[in-house]
């Protein structure tokens, strides 16, 4: 299970709580890749930048492509860049 479908599912399974936000952090049994999850954050929050600069929210638009960015360079410092580039075009 991929890193998407981990995040998918346990939002699914959080759906029926209280908040909808997570109150608590991954413990280090979870196996969770910060590289993986950099990646993820860079696709994420371009496909939402781009949904933001359709809707002419610039400012929102600008600050998720900061995050897109940030994640980028994150992920660069855990991983080889040209399988990084082909994890980011799937």
């Amino acid at each position: 299970m991929d890193i998407k479908q981990m995040l998918m599912e346990e939002h699914r399974l959080r759906q029926g709580t209280q908040h909808d936000y997570d109150t608590s952090l991954p413990s280090p049994q979870d196996n969770i890749d910060p590289t993986e999850i950099a990646i993820y954050i860079a696709q994420l929050s371009g496909e939402l930048a781009d949904m933001s600069r359709k809707a002419r929210l610039d400012v929102i638009a600008y600050f998720l492509e900061m995050v897109r960015e940030e994640a980028r360079k994150t992920a660069r410092r855990g991983r080889p860049v040209t399988e990084i580039r082909a994890q980011l075009a799937r």
